[in-house]
């Protein structure tokens, strides 16, 4: 059976997760609901929700077209021509020493985040980075047009691979400056890159000592309905 994206399927539940629970769709091959997507309310344990064996309707919301055509796409190589390798050397030439500013100085995005690492980005065809959860209200995101669900993979042009190479880098920007976030955004069941500018705020005083309502508490999600993205 083909899939189709936005079709609702039946399947059963084959093997659960940190990130989320493994789905066989009946007649259609296996997919993953991720953590985020299994309810309306915020999960601690996903077995909370699901169980192996149980039968679940999931809505397909992408398919990794690449691994689902043809497995001989793993371990391919690329070359990197002296033009691109040089224009990299310059821009590392050229960049600005950074200096870390005071914690309390430190700007602030205000989102949930969790990490999409290598291998997640590799088995599901999704972007590596940072996953927004739930943006905060009255943040700094809030007022941008960064969206619920988007993926950061850089920021000022600096790659973010994870929650930490984010946090990092923000310890070097102040409340009031502006920044650029490179984003993938799912449309129509693929990611599109687009970039967001907004202007951090200060980190809400009830946030100093939990990391977790900032920019980033890796193990909170924004449920929505139970979705699967679709591989081979």
């Amino acid at each position: 059976m083909q899939l189709e994206i936005g079709k609702i399927y039946t399947g059963k539940v084959k093997g659960i997760t940190q990130y989320g629970a493994f789905v066989d769709i009946d007649g259609g091959g296996t997919g993953m609901v991720h953590i985020s997507e299994v309810s309306n309310t915020y999960v601690n344990d996903i077995h909370d929700h699901l169980t192996e064996n149980q039968e679940v309707k999931v809505k397909v919301i992408g398919i990794n077209e690449a691994k689902y055509a043809d497995t001989s796409v793993e371990g391919v190589g690329y070359a990197i021509p002296i033009s691109k390798a040089k224009a990299i050397i310059d821009d590392l030439m050229t960049r600005t020493t950074k200096i870390a500013v005071s914690e309390s100085e430190q700007g602030y995005l205000g989102v949930q985040l969790q990490n999409i690492d290598e291998s997640m980005a590799k088995m599901y065809g999704m972007p590596q980075g940072v996953y927004v959860y739930k943006i905060m209200e009255d943040s700094a995101a809030a007022g941008s047009d960064l969206h619920e669900k988007d993926i950061i993979t850089k920021l000022d042009g600096e790659k973010i691979s994870n929650y930490a190479d984010l946090a990092k880098l923000l310890t070097y920007y102040k409340s009031g400056d502006t920044v650029t976030l490179t984003v993938q955004s799912l449309v129509n069941g693929s990611y599109q890159e687009r970039e967001v500018q907004l202007t951090l705020k200060q980190r809400p005083a009830e946030s100093d000592s939990e990391n977790s309502q900032s920019q980033g508490g890796q193990q909170d999600q924004k449920p929505a309905q139970s979705q699967s993205k679709i591989g081979k």
